[in-house]
């Protein structure tokens, strides 16, 4: 990580506690490079998390920060904007949260164009839990409880937060990462309700039982199976190996 970025990290507390090859530590490098792009004034910004490996990034940030209980993120976040309406609100979430126990409140926080950005880490299992389903798990992925393949169907949180109303909706992969913070960088600026959906991976729970040998082999699977598109032609996760469309969504 660039030396500048330092000054938003508590630095007395690294390493991490994420996994190796774990996806959530470039999430974490492209938020801050969009802070400091836009120099974002810290002592104006807090950061909310919940339960999932993507909330121990705010441990690690020089900023104030809430541990929401576990799918409460969204609605705490809406609470603490409300009642101080001239901070920076940022969300920081897994889309096994953000897929069940918020999904409410991310439907009516988008609704109502509370001035929020929710960022959403996505890495297609409960990794911290153990390696379950999630909402965003591909059918036909192997996890923990679904020995012989996932047999639901999956969510789309992005054309969700964009059929609620959010006023801008992104989505970017840990491989495509300037995109990535570019995403953020406009989330980020974006008068109302802002969801960005980053992809990640989890080569512990969810690689090693879907033949990934390596962090790098998700990496390169996020290369080829990620297109440019817009909501309009977004595909639906139908499948593991299924295109996943990435790229501005919506801009109101």
């Amino acid at each position: 990580m660039s030396q500048k970025l330092y000054k938003f990290l508590k630095k007395e507390k690294f390493p991490t506690a994420l996994c190796p090859g774990c996806g959530h530590g470039i999430v974490m490098g492209a938020l801050l490079r969009a802070i400091d792009g836009l120099e974002l004034n810290m002592q104006e910004t807090v950061f909310v998390s919940d339960g999932g490996c993507v909330g121990m990034i705010t441990d690690y940030l020089l900023a104030d920060s809430v541990h929401a209980p576990d799918g409460s993120c969204v609605a705490l976040a809406v609470g603490i904007k409300k009642a101080s309406p001239n901070l920076k609100v940022i969300v920081l979430s897994g889309d096994g949260s953000m897929g069940s126990k918020n999904i409410n409140h991310l439907v009516h926080a988008a609704r109502k164009n509370i001035e929020i950005t929710v960022l959403c880490a996505s890495n297609k299992v409960y990794a911290m839990a153990g390696g379950y389903p999630c909402a965003t798990t591909p059918m036909g992925a192997i996890t923990a409880t679904a020995p012989l393949g996932n047999v639901e169907q999956t969510l789309d949180l992005c054309k969700i937060a964009y059929a609620a109303g959010s006023q801008f909706v992104a989505r970017a992969s840990v491989y495509h990462a300037k995109q990535l913070v570019r995403a953020l960088r406009l989330g980020l600026t974006t008068k109302g309700f802002a969801f960005i959906e980053a992809l990640s991976i989890c080569p512990v729970e969810y690689g090693k039982r879907n033949n990934f040998k390596t962090p790098t082999e998700m990496l390169n699977s996020l290369r080829l199976g990620c297109v440019p598109s817009d909501i309009s032609t977004a595909a639906t996760q139908k499948g593991v190996t299924d295109a996943i469309a990435i790229g501005e969504l919506t801009r109101k």
